[in-house]
Formats: structure tokens, sequence, C-alpha cells
């Protein structure tokens, strides 16, 4: 009993966490409701009715290349769903270093429909095709340390899905 009531009190917590994660704002100009949610590398914004998923992907390596605005991602979802988007902007190249290795991230900005945001609460992400900077794509399966950012999109299109 006592470790079911443990249990039960750090997955309140985690939903806690997460909520603190998810916010609503008030633009001070336009007045508009402004949902958003913001974790490491997956970030939601809904405002005005269009929704933007903004996902970072790290590369090993320095690059100068820009991704550019069109290029596809593809998210396949635990139940088999799969969700083809466009980049809806140019994805300019972020280079950092870290213990003197090159790093780039590129942030990679999709919009989502209705549709797409219940997709995405529904079933978690388990893979992810993406554009390399060198052209063509890369894959990412989600397991291992990929599979927080998985979580953060589903726990994100459930954040927005609760506001609209």
């Amino acid at each position: 009993m006592k470790q079911l009531i443990l249990t039960l009190v750090f997955i309140l917590s985690l939903k806690q966490g997460y909520a603190q994660d998810c916010e609503l704002k008030k633009d001070p100009i336009t007045n508009d409701t402004i949902i958003s949610f913001s974790k490491k590398n997956v970030h939601y914004e809904c405002r005005q009715k269009t929704t933007s998923l903004d996902i970072v992907f790290g590369y090993k390596g320095k690059y100068s290349s820009i991704i550019p605005k069109d290029s596809q991602i593809t998210l396949k979802l635990e139940n088999n769903v799969i969700i083809l988007k466009s980049i809806v902007a140019d994805a300019f190249p972020e280079d950092f270093k870290i213990n003197n290795l090159n790093f780039t991230n590129y942030t990679l900005k999709i919009n989502l429909s209705r549709e797409d945001i219940e997709r995405l609460a529904s079933s978690p992400v388990t893979f992810i095709r993406y554009p390399n900077p060198e052209g063509g794509s890369l894959d990412l399966e989600i397991k291992g340390l990929a599979k927080s950012t998985g979580k953060h999109i589903l726990v994100g299109a459930t954040c927005v899905l609760e506001h609209l």
C-alpha cells in the first residue's frame, strides 16, 4: 500500500512538473490568448488559432547550410498514425561547442491543425524522420535519450488541446 501511495505521489508530481511548462498568456497589444508549452527541445505556441511546433534537432559537427522551407518532417505515432508536415520557415544553423567538439542545432517549425494536435495528444511519437543539412533525411527512433523528446511532444500537444 505504501508503495502504491508513493507511486501515485510521484506520478502526480510529474504531471504538476509538466503543468508548469504549459502557460496561458495575454498578448499585451492584441489581448489575444497565447497558449505555450516549452520543454527542452520542444516548443508549442498557439495564437490566433494557429498552432506551431518547433523541434530543435542537434547535429554533430559545424554546418553552415540552411534547411529550406518546405523540407519534410515525418512523425510516426505508437498507434501507427503518420503525420507528414513541411517546415514553414528556413532553418538556420546555430553552432556551439562542448569540450572542443562542434555541434549545430536547427529549429524546425511546423504548423499543426487541430486534428494533428489531437493525434499527437492521443499517442506517443515513436519515430521521427527529419531533414539532414547535407541533403536527404535522418531517422530518429524515440528510445533511450530521445525518449524525452517524444514525451514532450505528447505532453505539449495535451497542453494545447486542453486550452483550445
